[in-house]
C-alpha cells in the first residue's frame, strides 16, 4: 500500500523501494515531517473513525487521519481541560507568580466516548517549577467535544502518571501506570479498569506476578524508562512504545497478553536529535494504521515526525 500523503505532501518521505531505515523490530515504510514548535502530542485514538485526537503542549487540540496529520494541524474546540471554579479562584488569589494548570496525559476510547487522564500542577514562578497536586479524569463524547471533568480528582497522592495511550480489551480498558522514582525515570506497570468506572480509584486492578490484583503495591514492573508509555494491541500481542530521550529514539516491548511479562525492549525508530533539549511525545496511533503495523509520532526541535512502521517478526528477539 502506498501512502497517498507521500504523493501529495512535500514533507512526506516514501521509503518503500529505497534503502529503508531498519531496526531490530522492523522497517520504516513512510515518514512525514511537519513544521511544528509545540512538542510531540498526547491524545486519544478513535479507531472506529480512523482519527486521532492530538493534544499539544500549548493547550490546543487537533483531530485528523494520517494524511490530515501530515498536512499540518487543523485545530478544533474542546481543549484545554478547564479549571474548576475553585481552582480559578485559587489562581486569582495568588500573588507569588504561581498558578494551577492542567496537563493532558492520554487515555482510551470505549463505546465512542474518550476517557482522558490529566495532571493538575501548581506551576511557576520558574519555567521548570511545578508541584504535582493530583490526577483526574475527563470524558469526551466525540473527538472535537469538550472534555468534561469528573467531580473529584482520581488521585492526590502517589504521583501516578498514566500512559500516552491505552486500549479496550473486552470489557476492560488497559492503561499504563507510571510512577516517577527519580529524575527522568519512571517505573511503569499495567492496569485495567471498567471504562465506566475510570474515575474511581478503587476500581483499578494491576498486573501482578500471579495475575490481576487490586493491590497496586503487588503490581509487576513492566517497563522502566525516562518517558511515558503507550500501550496498544498489535500483531505481536500487547505492545508498549516509549521514547528514550537520552539516546533519541522510540523503543518497543511486547507481551502475549496485557498482564503477561513484557519482553526486553528493543530499538524501534532512531529519532532525529533536536538541536536543544530532548525529543518529545513518542506515541503510537492505533487509529491511523490503515492496514499498517504501527504509526508513531514524536517532536524534535521545530518539527513533528509521523512514522509508518512495518514490524518484522523474523527479526524480533
Amino acid at each position: 500500500m502506498r501512502w497517498l500523503g507521500c504523493v501529495l505532501l512535500a514533507g512526506c518521505i516514501d521509503v518503500l523501494g529505497m534503502d529503508a531505515p531498519r531496526s531490530p523490530a522492523g522497517v520504516v515504510a513512510h515518514e512525514c515531517v511537519v513544521p511544528w514548535t509545540h512538542g510531540g502530542p498526547v491524545g486519544l485514538e478513535w479507531t472506529d473513525r480512523g482519527v486521532s485526537l492530538w493534544l499539544w503542549d500549548d493547550g490546543r487540540a487537533s483531530v485528523g487521519s494520517l494524511d490530515e496529520a501530515c498536512a499540518g494541524p487543523s485545530f478544533v474546540a474542546g481543549a484545554p481541560i478547564a479549571l474548576t471554579d475553585a481552582e480559578l479562584a485559587e489562581n486569582a488569589g495568588r500573588t507569588d507568580g504561581r498558578a494551577l494548570a492542567t496537563t493532558p496525559l492520554g487515555g482510551f476510547v470505549a463505546g465512542g466516548v474518550g476517557v482522558l487522564y490529566f495532571d493538575i500542577q501548581l506551576r511557576g514562578p520558574g519555567i521548570f517549577d511545578a508541584e504535582w497536586r493530583g490526577q483526574g479524569v475527563c470524558t469526551l463524547a466525540a473527538p472535537d467535544a469538550p472534555c468534561v471533568r469528573a467531580p473529584a480528582l482520581l488521585w492526590t497522592t502517589g504521583g501516578h502518571g498514566w500512559g500516552g495511550a491505552g486500549f479496550v480489551d473486552g470489557d476492560r480498558a488497559i492503561v499504563g501506570s507510571c510512577a516517577q522514582v527519580a529524575d527522568a525515570t519512571r517505573l511503569c506497570t499495567v492496569a485495567r479498569v471498567a471504562p465506566a468506572a475510570a474515575a474511581v480509584a478503587s476500581a483499578y486492578e494491576y498486573a501482578g506476578p500471579d495475575g490481576w490484583t487490586s493491590d497496586p503495591t503487588a503490581a509487576r514492573v513492566a517497563l522502566s524508562g525516562p518517558g511515558f508509555v503507550t500501550l496498544a494491541p498489535a500483531s505481536l500481542g500487547t505492545v508498549a512504545v516509549f521514547p528514550d530521550i537520552f539516546a533519541p529514539s522510540l523503543r518497543i516491548a511486547a507481551a502475549a497478553d496485557p498482564d503477561a511479562p513484557f519482553d526486553s525492549d528493543v530499538l524501534l525508530v532512531e529519532a532525529v536529535p533536536p538541536p536543544t533539549f530532548f525529543i518529545s511525545g513518542g506515541r503510537e496511533h492505533a487509529a491511523l494504521r490503515a492496514g499498517g503495523d504501527l504509526v508513531l509520532s514524536y517532536g524534535s526541535g521545530s518539527s513533528l515526525h509521523v512514522v509508518d512502521f512495518r514490524v518484522d517478526s523474523v527479526d524480533w528477539p
